[in-house]
């Protein structure tokens, strides 16, 4: 256990956040984006960026709307899941025993 906390707190500094332990549910952590730190972490996704800016410039103007459309509906349904399980919940996954 101690070498997992040791091995949190030296990659702490780099996270775009800082976890806080909810007063309502132990087993919960509230997590809270620190604007000073996103920049730092933004740099990683520099490359990705670059490469995918690239790749779009190569889409014509009905398959970037395609594209939107796509992007816009799985928002939607992921959002709307999103909503099912807060409000349904869903049980938790149980190991098997003996497997």
């Amino acid at each position: 256990m101690q070498r997992t906390v040791e091995q949190e707190d030296r990659h702490q500094p780099a996270a775009p956040g800082e976890g806080e332990p909810d007063p309502a549910d132990r087993r919960r952590v509230v997590v809270q984006v620190v604007p000073e730190r996103v920049a730092d972490v933004s740099r990683y996704y520099e490359p990705m960026g670059d490469r995918w800016q690239q790749q779009v410039a190569t889409y014509t103007d009905s398959q970037l709307e395609f594209l939107v459309e796509f992007l816009r509906q799985g928002r939607g349904s992921a959002q709307a899941e999103t909503t099912a399980l807060r409000t349904n919940g869903r049980p938790h996954a149980t190991r098997r025993r003996g497997a």
